[in-house]
């Protein structure tokens, strides 16, 4: 382990999939006491996961935006609203994800 892996942290949602004893054990493995999970962390927390705070929020928008009938529109609408991600956009939310993490910081992880 690298001087700035010993500082990481994991930061995870409550999903049981998440927390089960093997994942756990491996987490624990890597990360030690250093794991935020569902005894910590609310599920589908948005505070440092983009996709939750930005992706699943625009996708469903722009998605079914023109009400796709099939499966074959609806993967259609999913990869034209990700290609259509621009880099305004992806700059807006790194912003406001350093924010975040600064906010994290600044109170200590808590």
């Amino acid at each position: 382990m690298n001087n700035d892996e010993q500082y990481a942290w994991l930061q995870q949602d409550g999903a049981t999939c998440h927390t089960s004893r093997d994942s756990m054990e491996v987490l624990t493995e890597f990360f030690d006491d250093r794991v935020n999970c569902k005894r910590l962390w609310p599920l589908r927390s948005p505070d440092l996961s983009i996709l939750d705070f930005f992706l699943w929020r625009y996708l469903n928008n722009v998605t079914f935006r023109n009400n796709p009938q099939n499966l074959d529109e609806l993967k259609s609408n999913i990869l034209h609203a990700i290609l259509d991600i621009n880099s305004h956009t992806f700059r807006k939310v790194s912003t406001n994800l350093v924010k975040r993490v600064r906010l994290c910081v600044q109170e200590s992880g808590l």
